[in-house]
């Protein structure tokens, strides 16, 4: 294999063996580097040391990163002054946690017709939080489809309409009716039709464009996403328990305090585990656990127990250099005292 020292110098092709011993002699690890290399590659390198400085590098870099989420409220048209305050309150939380935030108006059937009610509360909602946020777009109105100048006959369908009012037979008005429709392009108002002008149909018999073509609203998104999650999680369950909505959920969120019990349980023993080694090493080193992690603070040295518990196991040397600081800290620490 291929050996490169510590100080970074090739030394060419060397046995195992030979590397081993080197890296004994000096009191450091031989690390493999490049497994897929022909010949393999290895370095002679302080492994604890190196791992460190890894991770201060990740600290300091999620330090610095930030992420922004985008928070979403609706609002209704006709919203209630308390709600609309209790939604005002979930913007101001979110913007002091410096989230972004997405308002949508939520308009149903009718409320289409009068887009100037979304507006205004959006600009009301932007004037009150403008010492807290800046608006990045503009509040956009809904598209609608408008019939072409050709395609427009309002004297014939006034006339058809009060036509049917006055009690003739219907038949004729409907055939009046649908002649100077024959053409009709999409976006279009339909004609009329049956008995009575439909509900739908504005002042004078006229139907409203927009409204036509207005997209159905698709409700109970969320509980279906809802139960097909839970579903999938009790998927493993036997009986009614994979099935059955009810008993799958009461199954999934049993199973779920039993995993947060088992995760706090393992954690508490693998500290005790991690304490015991740290103990165990810093008291051959002529210190207590307390005052090794006393000291390691009095030298800013930020190590977790998990890190100091491996390198007391496999890594005699730099614990042993750990301890020789902490101890260090403290005689400074009580001179200055």
């Amino acid at each position: 294999m291929r050996l490169i020292d510590a100080d970074g110098e090739n030394r060419g092709i060397v046995k195992l063996a030979e590397a081993q011993r080197i890296a004994q002699t000096a009191g450091l690890d031989l690390v493999e580097v490049a497994a897929d290399a022909r010949p393999p590659v290895v370095r002679i390198m302080d492994y604890g040391k190196w791992r460190y400085e890894q991770e201060q590098k990740a600290k300091q870099a999620r330090r610095h990163q930030s992420t922004i989420t985008i928070k979403e409220i609706k609002f209704r048209p006709k919203i209630d002054p308390h709600d609309y305050a209790t939604k005002k309150g979930h913007v101001e939380r979110f913007l002091r946690h410096r989230d972004k935030v997405k308002v949508t108006i939520m308009f149903r059937g009718r409320e289409l017709l009068h887009p100037e009610r979304g507006e205004a509360i959006l600009l009301r909602l932007a004037d009150e939080l403008k010492d807290l946020a800046v608006v990045e777009s503009r509040p956009r109105a809904p598209r609608r489809a408008e019939p072409d100048a050709q395609d427009e006959d309002p004297p014939r369908r006034e006339e058809a309409v009060q036509d049917h009012r006055d009690g003739p037979d219907p038949v004729p008005a409907r055939r009046d009716a649908a002649q100077p429709r024959e053409h009709v392009g999409q976006g279009a108002a339909p004609p009329v039709q049956g008995g009575r002008p439909r509900a739908r149909d504005g002042p004078g018999g006229q139907a409203d464009a927009g409204e036509a073509l207005m997209a159905r609203v698709k409700r109970s998104v969320a509980a279906r996403k809802k139960r097909r999650k839970v579903l999938e999680q009790a998927s493993g369950y036997w009986g009614t328990k994979h099935s059955s909505y009810k008993r799958a959920k009461e199954q999934v969120q049993r199973s779920l305090r039993y995993a947060y019990r088992d995760r706090r349980v393992r954690k508490r023993d693998f500290r005790r585990l991690w304490i015991t080694r740290i103990n165990a090493a810093a008291r051959e080193n002529g210190l207590t656990y307390g005052e090794l992690m006393h000291g390691l603070r009095l030298a800013e040295v930020e190590l977790d127990r998990k890190i100091l518990a491996e390198l007391a196991t496999h890594e005699p040397a730099a614990f042993a250099g750990l301890c020789d600081r902490a101890r260090t800290a403290r005689e400074n620490a009580q001179a200055a005292a």
